[in-house]
């Protein structure tokens, strides 16, 4: 055992035309796409098991490339902090001018969606590792023509509205029984009307002290974050018993990147300062 426990990674990469199905059983998915590799010497040192899982919903490159002229996603934008300035006392002389509290951003809310057609691109590239959720890897924006979906929307969306990456998805055309129905629900359809749920963001410092991580993740090729699977003894439970199964690691002291860069960073650090997300 490793600083994790043992390891084992299992892979399954299959067309990103079609949406993912994630089968309980790693084998089972070994069977039918048979595209699997051993893991690597880092993997191996690193979690008590990891699966990589194309679980992705995403047009392929070609396809992609014809309609979008770039692809180049934006960062996810850091939680917006407001401060409130304390001012000294007021003088006898004029009044301190009146400042107008601005509502908060809604954590949830709906969009309206109309791609080109029941087989165009909506313009963002999502992960459906959650079996209630869709996950928004990246917002995928352009400079040329035509411009996707998404980015169309966001141009003109209601302020604090927009659709960012992080975002999850909890309901497709009033359907919301799974991540996958969601996904049908999503490419059987021109018009689309989705809620959109802003993620809960925290921060947690874990210190190892020579203990395994005790976390069973899951992470998609191309996708950011890795999601817990489950949570075993060890140092995430000692530190952060708020940790639950099904929330996201999305940075890894300060940085965001890969799922291997995020696994990579935490493997490093004896201190990893963790960012997780999780959908209310």
């Amino acid at each position: 055992r490793s600083q994790f426990g043992s390891s084992h990674v299992d892979q399954a990469v299959r067309s990103l035309i079609t949406p993912a199905c994630i089968s309980a059983s790693v084998a089972s998915l070994q069977a039918m796409f048979c595209c699997c590799a051993p893991p690597g010497a880092e993997e191996r040192q690193a979690f008590d098991r990891v699966q990589a899982i194309s679980a992705t919903d995403e047009q392929p490159e070609s396809v992609v490339a014809a309609q979008v002229a770039t692809q180049e996603p934006e960062s996810v934008p850091e939680p917006k902090v407001e401060t409130e300035s304390k001012s000294a006392a007021p003088t006898p002389a004029p009044e301190p001018p009146h400042v107008q509290v601005q509502d908060e951003e809604p954590s949830s809310f709906t969009v309206s969606i109309k791609k080109s057609g029941v087989d165009g691109v909506v313009g963002w590239h999502l992960d459906l590792l959650h079996s209630d959720v869709l996950f928004v890897c990246r917002v995928i924006t352009t400079s040329g023509t035509p411009v996707p979906p998404v980015q169309t929307y966001n141009a003109s969306a209601p302020k604090g509205k927009d659709i960012r990456d992080g975002d999850y998805i909890k309901q497709v055309n009033g359907e919301s029984r799974s991540a996958d129905a969601m996904s049908n629900a999503m490419k059987s359809s021109e018009n689309l009307q989705m809620v959109i749920q802003r993620p809960d963001l925290f921060t947690m410092t874990v210190n190892k002290n020579g203990e395994s991580m005790g976390l069973d993740l899951k992470y998609g090729p191309g996708g950011s974050s890795l999601l817990i699977e489950q949570i075993q003894e060890g140092a995430v439970k000692r530190c952060c018993p708020n940790v639950k199964a099904g929330d996201r690691i999305v940075m890894v002291n300060g940085e965001k990147g890969t799922p291997y860069l995020l696994m990579q960073a935490i493997k490093d650090s004896e201190s990893p300062v963790i960012g997780f997300s999780r959908c209310k």
